[in-house]
């Protein structure tokens, strides 16, 4: 009997317990959006007014039933306040929805922002519980509110179109130079406080701007009479998060080639009938810093395997099946060289230490640093190093 009994209060256990479970299955959202009463940010741009009075334009995702063929809709809404939390409220007081950012995977810094210290406008971010430290983060050129307002064909958002532009694979392949919230705030806080970011460029095409397209990867849209493309190969760099200057493409992708973990990439070496293009792989940047007899040397080196990939010399002059010929890579690797020199003397110029060096003094010799932090960039010296081996 008492088995008996047992058993039937342990089934009835298990019922109670599996229509509990099934009770708020029905009834809580477990945290999820309710995205019937909640606007689903999914990208943010940020723009400063003449009167220091922020613009927040919000591009929100639209579930739609799917009778309607379409599954999600996208609208951007403009927000105005004195701080990008009383711009995000003022969203809420236009869609009557409390806006969200937990699905918020894109913020673009308008180019009215970079002249000032760019955390001012960032720091809501790097505070709110739900937006995390994951975003991705980039400045454009001209304003934030223009770049979301693009009507890109096939119904796609401008948010996803740039996310793919700056995607992890974009990023190992040099393209460009991907970061999000926690990469800029660990350079913003660094000794160095230089920090980076991808510049976004919108151009049409059939116009005299058509020559940046040379300038990075590119998506496409219709807007007015011509067909609207973004640009994200150039990067904007920051120096105590003021924007000190904007890389070229080549100083971008040279700098990328020694900072990131690049799986494989294409180098252009030569002019006219002598261009060849390399196909490079298990490629090693490495920047470092050592101290001898008291000075300081800046060492920037490359390194990869290196495969011709294509070239425009008629004959088989140029091919080798085991890979490049000896010549070939001599003449890239000075090119590389030059390339990085270059960005090395760019950066000197504008003043933005975004090889850390006061990062890795600091870290590495600190005595030296605390005594000649404040002279460090005149008693440094650099040295240059690009090696490239023929694959086979």
């Amino acid at each position: 009997m008492k088995q008996s009994l047992f058993k039937r209060l342990s089934g009835l256990v298990v019922a109670l317990f599996i229509a509990a479970l099934s009770a708020l299955f029905f009834t809580n959202d477990f945290g999820l959006v309710d995205l019937r009463k909640t606007s689903v940010i999914i990208g943010v741009g940020v723009d400063l007014e003449e009167n220091n009075e922020v613009t927040l334009t919000c591009q929100l995702a639209v579930p739609m039933p799917a009778e309607n063929g379409e599954n999600t809709q996208y609208a951007a809404v403009t927000g105005k306040g004195a701080s990008v939390a009383e711009a995000l409220n003022d969203v809420n007081v236009k869609t009557g929805f409390y806006p969200k950012l937990v699905f918020c995977k894109l913020i673009i810094v308008g180019e009215g922002c970079l002249n000032q210290d760019i955390k001012a406008w960032l720091n809501y971010f790097f505070s709110n519980e739900y937006t995390g430290l994951t975003p991705k983060l980039a400045a454009c050129k001209g304003r934030a509110e223009e770049l979301f307002s693009v009507q890109l064909p096939y119904g796609d958002s401008v948010t996803d179109s740039i996310d793919r532009l700056l995607s992890d694979e974009a990023k190992k392949s040099a393209n460009v130079s991907t970061v999000n919230l926690n990469d800029f705030g660990q350079g913003y806080y660094s000794k160095s406080r230089a920090s980076y970011m991808p510049y976004i460029e919108r151009v049409q095409k059939d116009t005299e701007q058509t020559v940046q397209k040379k300038e990075g990867d590119s998506v496409s849209s219709d807007e007015g009479d011509g067909e609207i493309e973004f640009f994200c190969g150039r990067t904007a760099i920051f120096n105590k998060g003021r924007l000190a200057g904007i890389l070229s493409r080549r100083q971008a992708f040279m700098f990328n080639l020694l900072n990131g973990n690049i799986r494989r990439t294409y180098v252009g070496c030569g002019e006219g009938e002598d261009a060849v293009t390399l196909s490079v792989r298990n490629c090693k940047g490495d920047v470092s810093l050592t101290v001898k007899n008291g000075m300081p040397k800046l060492k920037l080196c490359f390194s990869a395997v290196a495969k011709l990939q294509d070239y425009k010399a008629t004959g088989n002059a140029q091919r080798s099946e085991r890979g490049a010929s000896d010549k070939i890579l001599k003449e890239c690797e000075e090119q590389l060289t030059g390339y990085i020199k270059e960005l090395y003397g760019y950066l000197k110029k504008v003043d933005c230490d975004l090889f850390n060096v006061y990062d890795l003094l600091y870290r590495h010799n600190y005595g030296y640093y605390k005594k000649h932090n404040k002279n460090i960039s005149s008693l440094l010296s650099v040295e240059y190093s690009v090696n490239l081996r023929s694959v086979g």
